[in-house]
């Protein structure tokens, strides 16, 4: 009986009492006998985490009565004031690999390919190992479509992040790993059966050398660029270069400093806005450059981003990786391949998928767009960036779960083309909030969630 402490040892040779939580509810249980000759005496006795981490002074105790079981009241470790119980959810995933499905190089072949879902335990959330199975599984009836199903614990309300990863790992680019950011989801009520949308994964199968040289133009718009590190803007009349690098050999394979002297070790590739290289208009902060694939060189997407040069950028972040300034944890792609994209537009520090450009298509969006705050989620500040095809009288205002607007944003007239707004969220609690831009019967409105 010493584990129960009738020796008065506080660590017997037998070990701690090892409670239970069968239900994956988060509470602890487990029940002890104890001699009928014990009534009336008075345990003390605390908690303890993986045999590690005790509860703070002073003992718990309870006097042993008659009546069986005997029930002690449902308490907090640590005597914890703040507590979010958790949920359980269970997710349904389904993938359509079709667009990639088959059998030798360059494609996804379910003979000797695998796929698995990655994550949903990175943050806010917990995986049940039990009840869930990371490996895709192809539906016996539908050839290219696999289905997965993870049991997650976590807060009501809180979120957690996932993506898909394929292997063996030198049979995908990007290591097998979707190319594009984390998807999220949002943790719903107790018990929830969620069916996620099916989709299309970011990967991609290692193609074949390149048969043509492949000639690409780069373009990025530095009007209303920011610095990562500081989320000071960028005023483009001060910059002196801006670089490009990525995965593919071409741009560097993501070697070298991400300083000045890279442009010299050729992992930097330079940007002009003096109307040469492809640059179509100088002056109007839009870096531009053509950059050749040659032939025999990887195709396929490659990830890449881009870095601004000014006076005093390579100083910031104590000069370790100065010109990384564009965004972290996120990548432009580009599909490198014959016959594919000849021009990609991007905007410095926002993540779009790539497009072709028509050479005499003006780059003026022709409708409204909304994009999705940067970062998401955030604590406390984020960038909500949107376009406008026209001068028009807007608001652009964030909500709370309850619909009751939070802040304004902007209320007035605007003139045509893209603008950005800087959102400091640090009066309000963490949750879920909405965005939304409107004009006139145009209402367009995104998700946010502010964790602090």
């Amino acid at each position: 009986m010493d584990e129960i402490g009738l020796s008065g040892d506080w660590f017997p040779s037998e070990g701690a009492i090892w409670m239970e939580d069968m239900d994956h509810d988060t509470i602890f249980t487990k029940t002890v006998k104890i001699p009928d000759s014990y009534v009336g005496t008075l345990f003390e006795f605390k908690y303890q985490i993986n045999d590690a981490i005790w509860e703070g002074d002073p003992n718990r105790n309870f006097t042993l009565d008659a009546s069986s079981p005997q029930v002690l009241q449902l308490v907090y470790f640590d005597r914890d004031t703040v507590v979010n119980l958790s949920v359980i959810n269970t997710l349904n995933f389904t993938l359509d690999m079709t667009d990639i499905y088959g059998s030798g190089l360059g494609f996804f072949d379910p003979a000797t390919d695998s796929v698995m879902l990655m994550g949903l335990d990175w943050s806010g959330a917990v995986v049940i190992d039990s009840l869930s199975d990371r490996t895709f599984r192809e539906d016996p009836f539908n050839p290219g479509v696999f289905h997965a199903t993870m049991t997650i614990k976590g807060v009501e309300g809180d979120s957690t992040r996932y993506k898909c990863k394929a292997e063996p790992e030198a049979d995908f680019f990007n290591w097998g790993w979707e190319i594009t950011p984390d998807k999220w989801h949002f943790i719903q009520g107790e018990d929830a059966v969620i069916d996620v949308p099916a989709f299309k994964p970011d990967i991609f199968p290692i193609k074949p050398p390149l048969t043509d040289a492949v000639t690409i133009l780069f373009q990025v718009d530095m009007t209303h660029a920011t610095n990562f590190y500081t989320d000071d803007p960028i005023n483009p009349a001060d910059l002196i270069f801006v670089g490009l690098k990525g995965q593919n050999s071409v741009l560097g394979s993501w070697g070298g400093d991400w300083a000045p002297s890279d442009t010299s070790g050729g992992t930097l590739q330079v940007l002009n806005d003096s109307g040469e290289n492809g640059d179509k208009s100088a002056g109007d902060n839009i870096w531009s450059a053509n950059i050749t694939f040659p032939l025999g060189n990887d195709g396929g997407p490659g990830l890449y981003k881009y870095g601004a040069m000014y006076s005093g950028a390579d100083t910031i972040n104590g000069g370790y990786h100065p010109l990384d300034n564009e965004m972290q944890d996120r990548d432009h792609w580009v599909n490198v391949m014959v016959g594919g994209p000849t021009e990609v537009m991007d905007y410095f520090g926002s993540l779009s998928a790539p497009t072709a450009i028509e050479p005499a298509k003006d780059v003026m969006a022709q409708s409204f767009v909304l994009e999705q705050n940067y970062p998401n989620p955030f604590n406390p500040v984020t960038t909500i960036r949107y376009t406008l095809p026209a001068s028009s009288e807007i608001q652009l205002n964030v909500y709370n779960i309850l619909g009751q607007r939070v802040s304004t944003l902007f209320n007035g007239k605007q003139n045509a083309g893209i603008h950005q707004v800087r959102f400091d969220a640090s009066f309000l609690g963490s949750g879920v909030y909405f965005y939304e831009l409107s004009s006139g019967k145009t209402r367009i409105t995104r998700k946010m969630l502010l964790m602090k």
